[in-house]
């Protein structure tokens, strides 16, 4: 009995919870090493289901092989289930290149079935959910089971989360594809085996609401598929609600950040700026009010004998003759002993090169005498 959400049942949840937190956060270490991410979730999962295959073969309620030597695995044990597929897909990634179309294909596939089916798995748990057993092979397997599928969960947010995924908005009608494509895969498989891979076959649990199908009847069964098929639509929609969100706040970030590119202002060069002509009469003007403002007073005699000078300094300002006892400038009678050295000028005169120019030649007033002469002749 499975014993659905009894007590036993909520620890398994709550222990799960606690696993699929600690090995995310574990999984943070592979961010930028998406095969090295891949390859430690392809061994765990391998050693946890060489663990199922042992139980199975070694401690099983059905009779050996036919011819009573070793031993085999029971048909329901193959790993077709949605969960127990991954393992396969994970090798078939990790041997793909990053680049290729095959990986980027299955990263979003499997991070949407390892973490839906792991979901489904730990709610409706089909190991049982004891704690205890009457042999050690039988409690390991609660065990098992859990682990199994928090690593599932665990490495299918990793792998949501992991840049080299690449979310698109067709990732989720290929996602739909494939597991349609398992769907019916299923039902041949269940028909060879008498199996229940996928759970197309019967529901996992009985009594489940929504989820029933009568026993012996057709049209039940098929009623049965078409509400596991809009389940699984309601899940995967569901999953991939945040991706969308999240597809298109950057999509409208590059939408703005283009928009703001095309609204720069382009620089261009500053053209001159021709001056207005000026009318003459405004220049007649301008130049009026400038010398009413800057011209000074006229300087005439009258404002210069308004000075103190001597009245033959007045009367040489007035006349402008020298008197004959040139008093204004006296002359000290300079002795032949004692030359006068000429003084150094204040200021030198900057050297200047000379211009060589090209003599004119002058002609002689005889000759223009003659020439005059000649040309009266010439007329006469």
């Amino acid at each position: 009995m499975l014993e659905l959400f009894s007590t036993n049942h909520f620890i398994w949840l709550g222990a799960t919870a606690v696993l699929v937190a600690a090995l995310f956060a574990l999984s943070l270490l592979f961010r930028k090493r998406m095969n090295a991410l891949l390859t430690v979730g392809f061994v765990i999962l391998l050693a946890l289901e060489l663990v199922k295959m042992s139980y199975n073969a070694f401690y099983s309620d059905e009779p050996s092989a036919p011819w009573q030597k070793g031993f085999y695995v029971q048909q329901y044990i193959l790993p077709f289930h949605l969960c127990t597929i991954q393992t396969i897909l994970l090798l078939i990634a990790r041997c793909s290149k990053p680049e290729s179309s095959a990986r980027k294909l299955l990263l979003p596939v499997i991070s949407v079935c390892s973490v839906l089916g792991g979901i489904m798995a730990v709610v409706i748990p089909v190991e049982g959910v004891a704690f205890t057993a009457d042999t050690v092979l039988k409690t390991i397997m609660p065990y098992r089971y859990f682990t199994t599928h928090a690593v599932l969960i665990a490495l299918g947010l990793a792998i949501a989360f992991h840049p080299e995924t690449g979310w698109t908005g067709k990732s989720y009608f290929k996602t739909i594809g494939c597991l349609f494509l398992l769907f019916v895969a299923s039902l041949y498989l269940n028909s060879m085996f008498h199996t229940n891979f996928m759970y197309t076959a019967y529901p996992p649990a009985e009594n489940l609401p929504f989820l029933e199908v009568t026993e012996g009847d057709l049209m039940s069964w098929l009623l049965y598929l078409v509400k596991l098929v809009l389940c699984t639509l309601l899940l995967v929609t569901l999953f991939y609600v945040p991706i969308w969100i999240t597809l298109g706040v950057q999509k409208g970030k590059k939408a703005r950040e283009t928009n703001a590119f095309k609204t720069v202002p382009v620089l261009q060069e500053e053209t001159p700026v021709e001056a207005e002509p000026v009318l003459p009469e405004e220049k007649e003007e301008a130049e009026e009010e400038y010398d009413e403002e800057y011209d000074e007073a006229p300087i005439t005699i009258a404002s210069i004998l308004e000075g103190e000078y001597t009245e033959e300094e007045k009367q040489f300002i007035e006349s402008g003759v020298l008197p004959e006892s040139n008093s204004l400038c006296p002359v000290e009678e300079l002795s032949e002993e004692e030359p006068v050295e000429a003084g150094e000028p204040e200021f030198e005169m900057p050297e200047t090169e000379e211009v060589p120019t090209e003599a004119v030649p002058v002609e002689s007033e005889e000759e223009e005498i003659q020439q005059d002469v000649s040309k009266q002749d010439q007329e006469e």
